[in-house]
């Protein structure tokens, strides 16, 4: 019998990291994207939208990638049981700037029971080409 090179057998003692919806601050929650002008000044595009709720990419974003580096653990975005890992992941700050350079800022909580770990983090990503 061959096996789906695209799915992956887990077995019910596989460890379970819960990737819990990702929360956004109010005005990187809006359906309009918002950009920098300059070092202070922030501008919300009129006629700019996102294709689809950027809590949602960021989500399918994260359960995709995490699976590629995280082989041994079962990746879900439900909650199955109160035995397993429990990653939250908030945004602050989502945003192009007048550079053309992509400012992202947050931090992350990872959990299982009474053990924790929260880490901010800071990514500055600049443009490779027009676009």
């Amino acid at each position: 019998m061959l096996k789906d090179s695209l799915s992956t057998e887990y077995t019910q003692t596989a460890q379970t990291l819960w990737i819990k919806p990702v929360q956004l601050s109010d005005y990187v929650a809006s359906d309009d994207l918002t950009y920098e002008t300059n070092g202070v000044r922030y501008v919300t595009a009129q006629r700019h939208l996102w294709a689809s709720s950027l809590d949602q990419q960021l989500l399918k974003a994260l359960l995709i990638n995490l699976s590629h580096s995280l082989l041994d653990l079962f990746l879900s975005s439900q909650l199955f049981n109160t035995n397993q890992w429990r990653l939250s992941i908030g945004v602050g700050a989502f945003r192009g700037r007048y550079d053309g350079s992509m400012i992202i800022s947050g931090d992350w909580l990872i959990e299982l029971h009474d053990q924790m770990k929260k880490q901010s983090f800071y990514f500055e990503l600049k443009r490779i080409d027009n676009g």
